[in-house]
């Protein structure tokens, strides 16, 4: 033990003379341990976080030779989101293979090999341990730093926010709309004990309408004549589409309907209840968690003269993107184009491989190709489980020089998303030229899988020299919303 001991003090001492800033090579391993000599007998510097990975990048001046950040096969949790720029050009991020693993695995305490994963994961979320028993199957976890918590992930899987009714495949139904159009789009006159319930502070209605569901939070409810009003509105009159939206809403966040396999959120109190199934005990699950970032990762020039140029993302995941609504916000239109925001961004960029790469767990679109981009290839990728779609292209939120352009999507799935927003679509271009989309899989949408330069009228899109073949687009709509196709 001491003749060890003594071997990593001299490797770390080494470290102290010797200038890194010149490898074509960094490793990050996100636990606290020596360094030491890699297979080719060179001294390498793991940093903790790939943060800072990027932060020494940044420091290379006029470099055009590929820098390749190496992450071990683990959680990499980023406080904020990831943002690459123009300093960040000519790098790759990838998982470190297995004689590199195998290396630094001397070097890591043995609690934490247990944390290995066949990919590196760059998550947007927090874990959340600190769990107590509260009786049968239900517990509950104190987050006093979190300012919101609605999506929770246990090992990989979803678990749902509490929901009435409780039987997924079911609705309650409103009475009526409101007569005047500017109240209707606030508010409905509901049925008879459709709100009786201790606590509707943190309660979240969701309203079907034709082609679009909206998302509100309850200003007040005014039993005297069944009304309820929200803070936010909807894009059109709530009722306006009667024989497609049939007075179907549902009630989200409610702990009086917490059922095995939900949970629900108490602001006031920052508490997560969770009822499990009986099959684990949430204190001794290890990798409970909650998105906290909208934007995992951006790939983003700060001018459009200085895009990122010539990045390479491979066999890497992307996980845990956040979904927020302003209390205010009108949070409904067709694809959920009201989502400002995605777990994986690329703007203002050019000469961007994305390949083998998972998105997933997320709760807006995996992967936004905003305008303004070109030479983007998105090969060989999963996008999955999101909380609205897989990919959209292009959208002008602002100003850009020009629309996105040159793009391949290739050989990618696209599978089960909707499960926030489901009106949102498997894959949307909005507005670019020039775009292959070949040999794609997208099944399990809740709205239509592709969508391509629509537009609500008969005016030009903008969207030109789109070639679309041979994908296969299975199992969408699922009988929730209207007019799809």
């Amino acid at each position: 033990m001491f003749i060890l001991t003594l071997y990593r003090i001299l490797l770390f001492l080494s470290l102290l003379i010797v200038i890194s800033s010149t490898s074509d090579d960094l490793y990050v391993v996100p636990y606290r341990f020596f360094v030491g000599i890699n297979c080719n007998g060179s001294l390498t510097h793991p940093y903790s976080s790939l943060q800072q990975a990027l932060d020494h990048i940044e420091y290379r001046t006029n470099l055009t030779y590929r820098t390749t950040i190496h992450l071990y096969p683990t959680y990499h949790f980023v406080n904020n989101t990831l943002h690459l720029t123009q300093a960040h050009s000519h790098i790759q991020i990838s998982t470190m293979n297995d004689v590199d693993v195998k290396f630094y695995e001397k070097f890591i305490s043995q609690e934490y090999l247990h944390e290995r994963l066949t990919t590196a994961v760059i998550s947007g979320g927090v874990k959340i341990n600190n769990w107590t028993r509260i009786n049968g199957n239900t517990y509950s976890a104190h987050v006093p730093t979190l300012n919101y918590v609605n999506q929770l992930f246990i090992n990989n899987q979803r678990i749902p926010r509490t929901r009435i009714p409780t039987n997924y495949s079911e609705y309650l139904y409103y009475a009526a709309p409101l007569n005047d159009p500017l109240e209707g789009r606030y508010g409905f006159q509901y049925a008879p004990g459709q709100f009786n319930y201790t606590s509707l502070a943190d309660a979240m209605v969701i309203v079907y309408h034709s082609w679009t569901e909206s998302h509100h939070y309850i200003d007040r409810v005014i039993p005297s004549n069944n009304t309820i009003f929200f803070t936010n509105p909807s894009k059109y009159p709530i009722g306006q589409f009667p024989p497609e939206g049939k007075k179907r809403f549902h009630i989200e966040n409610l702990c009086e309907g917490l059922i095995a396999s939900s949970f629900c959120f108490v602001n006031e109190s920052k508490t997560i209840y969770l009822m499990t199934n009986g099959s684990y005990d949430p204190r001794n699950v290890n990798n409970i968690i909650t998105p906290v970032n909208e934007i995992v990762v951006l790939l983003a020039g700060d001018e459009w003269s200085r895009p990122i140029e010539n990045v390479i993302v491979n066999n890497v995941a992307i996980e845990h993107g956040a979904w927020t609504i302003d209390r205010t916000e009108e949070a409904d239109g067709s694809e959920a184009v009201f989502l400002r925001f995605a777990a994986f961004v690329v703007a203002n960029a050019s000469s961007i491989i994305i390949s083998n790469v998972e998105i997933s767990h997320t709760g807006a679109y995996g992967l936004w190709i905003n305008a303004g981009t070109e030479k983007i290839d998105f090969l060989n990728s999963l996008i999955t489980d999101t909380g609205a779609g897989g990919l959209w292209i292009g959208r002008d939120l602002a100003p850009m020089p020009k629309a996105a352009n040159s793009l391949k999507i290739i050989s990618n799935e696209i599978s089960y998303g909707g499960n926030v927003f489901p009106s949102a679509v498997g894959l949307v271009d909005s507005t670019s030229f020039d775009v292959i989309i070949i040999n794609n899989v997208i099944h399990h949408h809740r709205y239509n899988g592709m969508s391509i330069g629509s537009t609500l009228g008969y005016g030009p899109t903008g969207t030109k020299n789109i070639l679309v073949q041979e994908n296969y687009i299975y199992n969408t709509c699922q009988h929730i919303l209207c007019d799809q196709g």
